[in-house]
């Protein structure tokens, strides 16, 4: 009886083949761009948050120069915030030097600031940083302005 095998893969066996592989490959690519996505998004977060302590820190850091609640709008409309509608507009289009090395750069990042006096001498903050393509960050503080 003579055998008429032939050595190699069918057709059948070559396509299940590349299917497998194939399925492997959309996986793996699917879990590296959900990992890179999610690590932008930090980098983000951690940029908006680097950008609204600094700020928050220079209006603390200039407050002996503040007597009440015009004198600070007017130091925000110096530090090239723009006002409208009671809130103070600031866009980081290129990162100023001060945030170089900090702040990654090639995001944009749209500053609110409001101000609403609590007392006399009290003036409660809020500044949000929002990335151009992620969520906002929050952060606030009470200003004393009193000598």
């Amino acid at each position: 009886m003579i055998k008429n095998r032939k050595k190699g893969f069918t057709l059948i066996e070559v396509i299940i083949a590349m299917l497998l592989i194939s399925i492997t490959v959309l996986i793996f690519s699917n879990v590296s761009y959900v990992g890179i996505k999610s690590s932008n998004t930090s980098e983000q977060k951690l940029n908006s948050l680097i950008i609204a302590q600094n700020e928050l820190e220079k209006i603390k850091a200039n407050k002996n120069t503040l007597s009440d609640l015009t004198d600070l709008q007017d130091f925000l409309k110096d530090e090239d915030y723009i006002y409208s509608t009671g809130v103070f507009h600031k866009n980081l289009k290129k990162i100023d030097e001060k945030y170089a090395g900090e702040v990654s750069e090639g995001i944009n990042y749209d500053l609110k600031l409001t101000l609403s006096e609590k007392a006399e001498d009290l003036i409660d903050i809020k500044i949000e940083v929002k990335p151009q393509d992620n969520n906002s960050l929050k952060l606030g503080t009470t200003l004393y302005l009193g000598k």
